[in-house]
């Protein structure tokens, strides 16, 4: 399976277990899949067995079904001082952000909406994690775009602060996507079956059937 370290943080724990349960003698193997990675290239979809990745992009027209989704929230330092109690768009244009996995050539529609606001390329910092994106703003007046789920882990006591970004992003809807000659394959639709049931029980709402 290739995917980021995002999808792995959500899916991984529930998913190894139920995987360790049903097929104890079997090989389970995560690649990661990063912002410079392109699934038909350096991890072709016939070379593994599944892509989890956002809607969109090279792999864009793979069969898949839908996993889960998430929502998009701002990070910052609790003492940022650039920040008021109700952030502005005004506010957060003016800062520093720092993003994960973007690739100009093919970004995520969040992106393209940071743009639509006035937030252009000069302001980024990437790095090729989500998981970091809170520890590059702590202590800074940097600000980071993060997913609910990985915000959710940020307790008391962490010097951060989340909140709803001032105006509209598209969700984040993350795909299983695998190469057409796998559709078939009896061990194939047993392991998306695995990913729907895993899905369904232990991180989202149902998912729709395989597209």
């Amino acid at each position: 399976m290739a995917m980021s370290d995002y999808a792995l943080a959500v899916l991984g724990p529930p998913l190894i277990d139920a995987f360790e349960a049903r097929a104890p003698s079997a090989e389970l193997r995560f690649r990661h899949l990063g912002r410079t990675t392109r699934d038909d290239e350096e991890v072709p979809p016939r070379a593994v067995d599944g892509l989890v990745m956002p809607y969109g992009g090279p792999s864009r027209n793979l069969p898949h079904h839908e996993l889960f989704r998430d929502e998009w929230v701002c990070v910052t330092a609790e003492d940022n001082d650039l920040i008021g109690p109700e952030p502005s768009t005004e506010e957060l244009r003016a800062l520093r952000w720092v993003i994960g996995y973007h690739n100009p050539q093919n970004g995520p529609p969040v992106i393209a909406a940071l743009e639509a606001q006035g937030v252009h390329q000069n302001r980024y910092v990437t790095v090729d994690s989500f998981h970091l994106l809170p520890r590059l703003v702590a202590g800074s007046r940097r600000l980071a775009l993060v997913q609910g789920r990985l915000a959710r882990d940020l307790g008391p006591g962490t010097g951060l602060r989340v909140f709803r970004c001032p105006f509209e992003l598209a969700p984040l809807i993350e795909a299983f996507r695998w190469h057409p000659a796998h559709t078939d394959d009896p061990a194939h639709t047993w392991l998306r079956a695995l990913f729907r049931d895993t899905v369904r029980t232990r991180v989202a709402a149902p998912a729709p059937e395989d597209a």
